[in-house]
């Protein structure tokens, strides 16, 4: 049996580690990447009001 590395990386430093990892173990490597939603900031902002009005 394989073993599955499934890693997020925001910055990139976490996929590197996990590519060092991979080759030492012999593992498969899977990046998870986040969907680009261009309205994020909006549903940030909506996020932080609701708390306040809390």
């Amino acid at each position: 049996m394989k073993t599955l590395i499934a890693c997020y990386s925001y910055s990139g430093h976490t996929l590197k580690v996990a590519k060092k990892l991979q080759k030492e173990i012999d593992a498969d490597l899977t990046e998870i990447k986040t969907e680009k939603d261009r309205w994020y900031l909006l549903k940030i902002l909506d996020s932080i009001r609701e708390k306040k009005q809390q």
